[in-house]
């Protein structure tokens, strides 16, 4: 491992030592490596152990401590305690001295003081069959600098959900046009418009993700403003809702105008008849699995459990 700003080499496997893969070895002879944490001032804000991930700082002969670049601007917060050089590469160094490369600092998420290492972002959404590729990077944020937010790559053939799938769709697919890259549906398996279920479910009604948040007991106390993440997170709890099945037998002929001119019609259902059909053992084992999903969620405040069985 080395980089010019160094003078060449920092560190590397020994020839006739201990090689460790995924190592980039021990340091060089006259070299010191130290991993620090350090602010947008070059500042240290402490000194890592053993095995904790860092920025890698380098000392040696070949660092010219303070005139790194001929350019006076491009020295400035580049040294910590104005000896060691800021690399701008996260790393480790283990118990036996090894050094491990894990990242790089600039690509560190910020969140009011908490750094977060994209990479860790990236595993775990990596980790699901309709994930392609994921890019995790900082949101700006008024309050707490940055957010992490991620772009997602779906494997083909993988479903979406979006609410007033026409408008976004449209949106993305003048996007694509200009990329020369086809359509969005080319890319999915299908596109899921939860507007266009919601209408469906409540008709008349008002069905913005607002007023389905309200509808459904969804917390979005949080959303002041349009944010795509906080929208994401919402949509998906309104879509869980929405999809676990009708929740009263109730029309609202009239819809909902807010100002007490509409209402709602009851309708009698004792005077029909209806067949009763019985669930077949996989339909109970999955219902089973529901309400213990509802029970671990209400603290077994299930109403089903209470009064129907």
């Amino acid at each position: 491992y080395g980089l010019t700003e160094a003078t060449c080499l920092v560190s590397c496997n020994p020839v006739n030592g201990q090689k460790k893969v995924g190592s980039v070895g021990v340091l060089m002879p006259y070299t010191h490596v130290r991993i620090l944490p350090s602010n947008s001032e070059g500042e240290v804000t402490k000194e890592c152990g053993t095995d904790e991930v860092g920025e890698i700082c380098v000392a040696n002969p070949g660092v010219f401590a303070g005139s790194t670049y001929t350019e006076v601007d491009k020295n400035r917060s580049l040294f910590a305690e104005g000896r060691y050089l800021r690399t701008g590469d996260l790393g480790r160094i283990d118990a036996d001295g090894y050094l491990w490369i894990t990242g790089r600092a600039k690509d560190l998420i910020i969140r009011g003081g908490h750094n977060i290492d994209p990479a860790v972002i990236e595993e775990a959404l990596a980790r699901h069959p309709a994930v392609a590729f994921v890019g995790a990077i900082g949101q700006p944020d008024s309050f707490a600098g940055e957010l992490p937010c991620a772009y997602v790559e779906l494997v083909k053939g993988a479903e979406v959900i979006i609410h007033n799938a026409p408008f976004d769709v449209g949106f993305l697919d003048a996007e694509f046009a200009r990329l020369g890259r086809g359509k969005f549906a080319d890319y999915t398996l299908r596109v899921t418009d939860s507007l266009a279920m919601a209408r469906n479910i409540y008709p008349g009604k008002s069905n913005s993700l607002d007023a389905l948040c309200r509808r459904l007991e969804v917390d979005n106390s949080g959303r002041t403003l349009h944010g795509a993440l906080l929208d994401a997170e919402l949509l998906a709890e309104v879509y869980l809702r929405m999809t676990r099945g009708q929740g009263e037998l109730v029309i609202d002929q009239y819809g909902d105008h807010g100002d007490g001119s509409g209402g709602s019609q009851r309708f009698d259902f004792t005077q029909y008849r209806f067949a009763h059909i019985l669930p077949t053992e996989a339909e109970v084992a999955a219902h089973e699995v529901m309400l213990e999903g509802i029970d671990k969620e209400s603290g077994g405040k299930t109403i089903w459990r209470r009064y129907l069985q």
